[in-house]
């Protein structure tokens, strides 16, 4: 989520930001993480997303979740 006029739609592949890191991770469908995030060994659920600067290790986030900007969930 980088801000608004400044994203490309979302699809049904997983969106990930370039400047994000994910690693080992399985992402659902229409699922999208921000810039400057980590993801390692995580599960995201189906049109769930997380936004910037987050840090996501060993964890299932589920469905239609939202997770804001600079959470760090272990």
């Amino acid at each position: 989520m980088s801000g608004a006029g400044s994203k490309s739609a979302l699809s049904e592949a997983p969106t990930v930001h370039p400047e994000a890191s994910v690693e080992g991770c399985e992402l659902g469908a229409w699922t999208d993480v921000g810039r400057g995030t980590l993801m390692k060994e995580s599960r995201l659920g189906d049109y769930s997303y997380v936004t910037e600067w987050c840090h996501i290790v060993w964890t299932t986030i589920g469905k239609f979740c939202s997770i804001a900007n600079a959470v760090r969930q272990a």
